[in-house]
């Protein structure tokens, strides 16, 4: 099943602090082969990460296996490098690829879910490995929040979208450890070239982890 249903009928409580980070490092992996092979997913939530393998009481990390699911709304990024190489020269190509994320325009008619969105996205449908990264914390928000969605005090979606647009941005909840949700700050930065990138996510993860089982007790900053 998908990891909300999984959560809400476990508990998130009842998820050690090591595995709900191991979980987030398959995330993290997931949508960085999906980058790596040309796609944005346009779509990471608890509800697209499925459980493959999750055992009643949870000791070790490699007890729990996710995967990152349904792609049915990702868009290719080939169009784009190819529209970038057909240029004339390859300076100009070079250039239009120097920087991430290249982002891909969807049709603004098409759907998207508005409270996972950053605001690039809200405003233009431009969609990137940088607009995946936003997803991806507002993702891991969600494991460790009771709320059933983010943004709850907030209505509607037209609400939430003009908040995150105005600078609005999620609290973190007590479970998370300061050191991770330091990180997943820096996924809902304005511009969407001062994202990190999924690989530094792994990195960034790999550290948050080496820090919960050798320094259970300390989870600020270094």
């Amino acid at each position: 099943g998908s990891l909300d249903t999984v959560l809400e009928q476990r508990g998130r409580a009842e998820v050690p602090l090591h595995c709900a980070v191991e979980i987030l490092q398959q995330v993290a992996r997931a949508a960085r082969h999906i980058a790596e092979a040309g796609f944005v997913h346009t779509d990471i939530s608890l509800r697209n990460v499925l459980v493959f393998k999750y055992p009643e009481r949870m000791v070790f990390s490699n007890e729990v296996k996710v995967k990152l699911g349904d792609l049915t709304g990702a868009i290719s990024m080939r169009d784009k490098l190819r529209a970038a190489a057909s240029l004339n020269s390859r300076e100009a190509a070079n250039s239009c690829l120097a920087e991430p994320p290249f982002p891909a325009k969807r049709d603004l008619g098409a759907s998207i879910a508005v409270r996972y969105a950053p605001p690039e996205v809200l405003e233009d449908r431009l969609f990137s490995e940088a607009s995946d990264v936003w997803s991806f914390a507002v993702c891991a928000w969600e494991m460790f929040s009771d709320e059933v969605m983010p943004y709850l005090s907030i209505g509607s979606d037209e609400e939430v979208a003009q908040s995150v647009r105005a600078g609005l941005r999620l609290e973190r909840p007590d479970p998370c450890p300061p050191v991770l949700w330091a990180s997943l700050e820096t996924c809902w930065a304005m511009i969407p070239g001062e994202r990190p990138r999924f690989a530094n996510l792994e990195e960034q993860l790999a550290v948050v982890y080496a820090l919960i089982m050798h320094r259970p007790g300390d989870m600020t900053l270094p």
